[in-house]
């Protein structure tokens, strides 16, 4: 249910809590993530030394993140306004780019 499209890395491995996952890097200022409508985990760890600022967009609503945690876990709750097989897409901007690996997985019922 999740497409990274514009603006990622090839899947690479990351590390979160210690179990290695399969993620995206951003590689232009902005990357575009399509998904079938649900509640999602953003899963992040940022290898850089830096605090990591995050916005997502979603419809024209942006939801602003900072990430001072090396790693942690952003909620994008399903939306009750659209389908349950509507296709949303969410836009990912960061502060930086190669330090802030993303996986995103569908939360499970």
């Amino acid at each position: 249910g999740v497409l990274f499209t514009q603006g990622w890395s090839e899947k690479k491995h990351q590390y979160f809590e210690g179990e290695c996952l399969m993620g995206h890097f951003l590689l232009e200022e902005k990357g575009i993530v399509l998904l079938k409508n649900g509640a999602y985990n953003v899963k992040y760890s940022n290898t850089g030394k830096d605090d990591v600022s995050l916005s997502i967009e979603e419809s024209g609503k942006e939801d602003k993140h900072t990430l001072s945690d090396k790693e942690g876990i952003i909620k994008i709750p399903q939306r009750k306004d659209i389908g349950e097989n509507d296709i949303r897409t969410l836009v990912f901007e960061t502060n930086t780019l190669n330090d802030l690996a993303i996986t995103i997985e569908q939360e499970k019922d």
